[in-house]
Protein backbone atom coordinates (compact mmCIF):
# COMPACT_ATOMS: atom_id res chain seq x y z
CA UNK A 1 0.00 0.00 0.00
CA UNK A 2 0.99 3.89 -0.94
CA UNK A 3 1.39 4.21 3.01
CA UNK A 4 3.06 8.31 1.96
CA UNK A 5 0.69 8.63 -1.09
CA UNK A 6 3.94 9.42 -3.35
CA UNK A 7 2.21 7.73 -6.72
CA UNK A 8 3.09 4.46 -5.62
CA UNK A 9 7.08 4.54 -5.75
CA UNK A 10 8.40 1.18 -3.39
CA UNK A 11 11.88 1.06 -1.69
CA UNK A 12 13.72 0.18 1.20
CA UNK A 13 13.15 2.96 3.63
CA UNK A 14 11.34 3.62 6.87
CA UNK A 15 7.86 5.09 6.00
CA UNK A 16 7.23 5.50 10.05
CA UNK A 17 7.78 9.32 9.63
CA UNK A 18 6.34 10.30 6.24
CA UNK A 19 3.54 8.43 6.13
CA UNK A 20 -0.26 9.92 4.95
CA UNK A 21 -2.23 7.22 5.55
CA UNK A 22 -2.01 4.04 8.10
CA UNK A 23 -4.36 0.72 7.45
CA UNK A 24 -5.75 -0.39 10.94
CA UNK A 25 -7.83 -3.56 11.78
CA UNK A 26 -9.54 -3.21 15.49
CA UNK A 27 -10.47 -6.52 16.90
CA UNK A 28 -12.73 -7.51 19.64
CA UNK A 29 -13.29 -11.18 20.75
CA UNK A 30 -15.49 -12.09 23.45
CA UNK A 31 -16.88 -15.26 25.43
CA UNK A 32 -20.26 -15.14 27.07
CA UNK A 33 -22.52 -17.76 28.00
CA UNK A 34 -24.63 -17.49 24.48
CA UNK A 35 -21.68 -18.65 22.60
CA UNK A 36 -18.42 -16.50 21.29
CA UNK A 37 -18.34 -13.31 18.94
CA UNK A 38 -15.76 -11.65 17.46
CA UNK A 39 -16.38 -8.06 15.71
CA UNK A 40 -13.30 -6.68 13.15
CA UNK A 41 -13.56 -2.72 12.03
CA UNK A 42 -11.34 -2.22 9.29
CA UNK A 43 -10.05 1.28 8.04
CA UNK A 44 -7.87 3.82 7.02
CA UNK A 45 -6.25 6.58 9.08
CA UNK A 46 -5.44 9.77 7.06
CA UNK A 47 -2.73 12.27 8.57
CA UNK A 48 -3.31 16.10 8.30
CA UNK A 49 -1.94 18.07 5.59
Amino acid sequence: MDLNLDNGVIDAFDRSADYRVLPVVMRVRWSSLAGNGEVRIATLLGAGS
